[in-house]
């Protein structure tokens, strides 16, 4: 997940049409785990579609090894928006710009760097 949150960085937009979403992991019954807003202003797509399959792969490698279950839920892709960022800790908008964030606050943290 290192890789990958390396990559999208700080997920900086200046629009929404910069913001677009990618599913992350391998749920034991299928499909992602979550999914996590970047940017097409500073991350490569290409780059980042192979760390997500590295990562999606490995993590279906550990569901095998260990027998793993889990709850069968199908996580659904929320979109993503450019959005003011927040200070750390304060909430408040910096004055440094706009970043990309899911449109559901159901995936679990999983924003450009949580």
């Amino acid at each position: 997940m290192e890789a990958i949150r390396a990559l999208v960085g700080d997920a900086a937009c200046d629009s929404d049409a910069q913001c677009r979403t990618i599913a992350v992991g391998a749920k034991a019954c299928g499909g992602p785990e979550a999914f996590v807003a970047w940017s097409t202003k500073r991350t490569e797509a290409a780059a980042l579609q192979d760390a997500v399959a590295s990562y999606g792969a490995a993590q279906q490698r550990e569901v095998v090894r260990r027998g793993l279950r889990s709850d069968c839920s199908i996580v659904t892709d929320p979109g993503a928006y450019c959005a003011p960022s927040s200070s750390p800790g304060t909430g408040l908008a910096s004055q440094q710009g706009r970043a990309c964030r899911l449109r559901s606050g159901m995936q679990g943290g999983r924003g450009p760097v949580d």
